[in-house]
């Protein structure tokens, strides 16, 4: 499992420059082994938290001229379902009660128009579609708070994920 560390410590130079890392290694994974469809998910944080997280990832990759495809797989309860929308070069697809089959579907008509596909998922531990979510995915990588979650709650997540056959390809964790 590889690592990958924001290295802020409330600098917003230090963020940005973790971003550029983070976007570069997701760039090279894509280029030198082609795998383009990509999940996040987090033991702790809510997935609006990691959509955030996200999306300003994925205004890095646009920035390096990638087209990307963002899609929210599962809607915090009580929020308004958008089924496209653009954001900053970039499309955000937000779904709510998706099938595993219906995201496979969704990435399957979206693989050839898009560089790279980033899948934002609940927690493993939180809804049990989300271990279904991941292995429509070629890497799943999760995004955990610094000082915030609990490392019992990590390792649940990375058990649910190995015990389903899924391999954690790196963190990224957030300062």
């Amino acid at each position: 499992m590889n690592f990958i560390k924001f290295f802020n410590q409330n600098s917003i130079s230090n963020k940005q420059e973790s971003y550029r890392y983070v976007a570069n290694t997701l760039i090279n994974t894509y280029k030198n082994d082609g795998k383009k469809v990509f999940s996040f998910t987090s033991s702790s944080l809510s997935i609006d938290s990691c959509l955030k997280i996200i999306r300003n990832l994925g205004e890095h990759i646009s920035k390096k001229g990638l087209d990307i495809l963002l899609i929210q797989a599962c809607l915090p309860e009580n929020k308004v379902i958008s089924k496209a929308s653009n954001v900053k070069d970039k499309s955000l697809l937000k779904f709510d009660n998706l099938t595993s089959n219906e995201l496979k579907e969704i990435v399957n008509e979206n693989h050839k128009n898009y560089d790279l596909i980033l899948i934002v998922i609940p927690s493993v531990i939180i809804k049990a579609d989300a271990l279904e979510y991941t292995k429509v995915c070629d890497k799943t990588i999760l995004v955990e708070k610094y000082m915030y979650c609990y490392y019992s709650n990590y390792e649940e997540t990375i058990l649910y994920l190995k015990n389903s056959g899924i391999i954690p390809n790196g963190v990224i964790t957030v300062v």
